[in-house]
């Protein structure tokens, strides 16, 4: 071998070692700054409560342990402290505060107005509460990230990609479903898809900021995407795929190695039975009667037009063409029928304040979450305002590097300022 040839042998191992060794170095470094932000009490809360959030106990619509244990979230956060909320998120608090007031009072009037129909009053109550307790946890979101900048989102993102895959644990453990579609430690199937298509958004959006590996990040998205399949959610399976194709628009690498993790699990375990229930699902969508817009429930909206101004409350569903059972399958039909224009409004208002200043790129992971929320009644589920919150703060980042750049005078090709 020459010389030359000797030297540039040296010289790719030498790269390939460097390679190597940077991964690992990222792999260390971001697991480091998540260990060390637990120290802080309320970091280490807030990855309590999601690693709880997954664990149903009660029946839905009642308080989870994930519920009870944000209690304890700010008075650890407020304790001896006043966070100072810049602008931006100032206005998304007012707006999701306004939002579910609303709600609320919408809730209890229908309730106080259809005592006589049999309606519980506490049911309208449980109904309020949900919209002020998102909007408590997004306020939560907001101060933990003013506080802690970016270690909220390190522990955010490696607390959600853990939670995911210890349900992918508790799977294993469990062995295969006792009924058609898997639940796990959920209530029903539908909510363990939504939480795989979310949990799989909130990975994607968030790991470069969250310091989590791309590798890392495909594995749990690619455990996400095995979640939404075991649900057999036909939204939540076709959410997750799209969110998957949407990361690779930016780090291609992130959706090789979830194709490679599917593959690698599917030589582990033999994948014939699921292969065979997702596709009975597949071949069913848009045949059955669930699958269409009377279905979903869309029809109370124009057979009962004289609630679209101010809303019917989603307490008493029952009351509007009984023919449907339960409530409006649906997060967009919920806001228009439910709350009206106003809420409707609102609502939208709140995302705008939200999300005005969150990069395009970051905007097209809500795409299959809006498509989600078009066949299922999502408004409730407390990941999907954590999800608005982070993608908040990433704006809110993007925002702030953008005003730190301007402010910085440029470098001209001589070097001079």
């Amino acid at each position: 071998m020459t010389q030359v040839a000797r030297r540039a042998d040296a010289k790719a191992q030498s790269a390939t070692l460097g390679g190597s060794g940077q991964a690992r170095g990222r792999v260390t470094a971001g697991y480091r700054v998540a260990l060390q932000s637990l120290r802080t009490p309320e970091l280490a809360a807030w990855a309590a409560y999601l690693i709880l959030t997954p664990i149903y106990i009660w029946q839905s619509g009642r308080p989870q342990p994930a519920d009870i244990w944000s209690v304890v979230l700010a008075p650890l956060l407020l304790r001896g402290r006043k966070p100072a909320f810049p602008p931006h998120l100032r206005s998304a608090l007012g707006a999701v505060l306004a939002f579910a007031v609303y709600a609320a009072l919408v809730n209890v009037a229908w309730g106080v107005l259809l005592l006589d129909y049999a309606v519980r009053k506490v049911g309208a109550i449980g109904f309020a509460s949900f919209y002020l307790f998102n909007a408590y946890i997004f306020f939560v979101c907001a101060a933990l990230f003013v506080v802690h900048r970016q270690r909220f989102l390190v522990v955010t993102v490696w607390g959600t990609a853990a939670s995911v895959w210890i349900q992918v644990i508790v799977y294993a453990l469990k062995g295969a479903p006792g009924g058609f579609r898997e639940s796990l430690m959920f209530n029903n199937a539908n909510q363990l898809g939504y939480y795989a298509l979310l949990t799989a958004t909130l990975v994607a959006l968030g790991y470069r900021h969250g310091k989590l590996p791309v590798v890392l990040a495909g594995l749990a998205v690619a455990a996400s995407a095995f979640l939404a399949a075991l649900s057999l959610s036909k939204a939540a399976m076709i959410g997750a795929v799209c969110t998957a194709c949407i990361a690779a628009i930016r780090r291609p690498m992130l959706l090789i190695v979830v194709i490679l993790s599917a593959l690698a699990g599917a030589s582990i375990k033999d994948p014939a039975a699921l292969l065979m229930r997702i596709e009975m699902r597949m071949n069913d969508m848009g045949s059955s009667y669930d699958d269409t817009p009377q279905g979903r429930g869309y029809s109370r909206i124009t057979e009962n037009p004289q609630y679209l101004v101010f809303g019917a409350a989603e307490v008493g569903h029952d009351r509007h063409n009984r023919d449907i059972a339960g409530e409006l399958h649906s997060s967009v039909g919920t806001l228009v029928f439910s709350y009206g224009v106003v809420g409707a409004a609102l609502f939208c208002v709140f995302l705008w304040r939200a999300l005005r200043c969150t990069p395009w790129s970051d905007l097209l992971f809500f795409l299959p979450i809006f498509l989600y929320g078009l066949t299922h009644q999502g408004l409730r589920f407390r990941l999907f305002w954590i999800t608005v919150a982070v993608a908040c703060m990433l704006g809110v980042e993007a925002q702030q590097a953008g005003a730190r750049r301007r402010r910085v005078p440029a470098i001209d090709s001589l070097g001079v300022r």
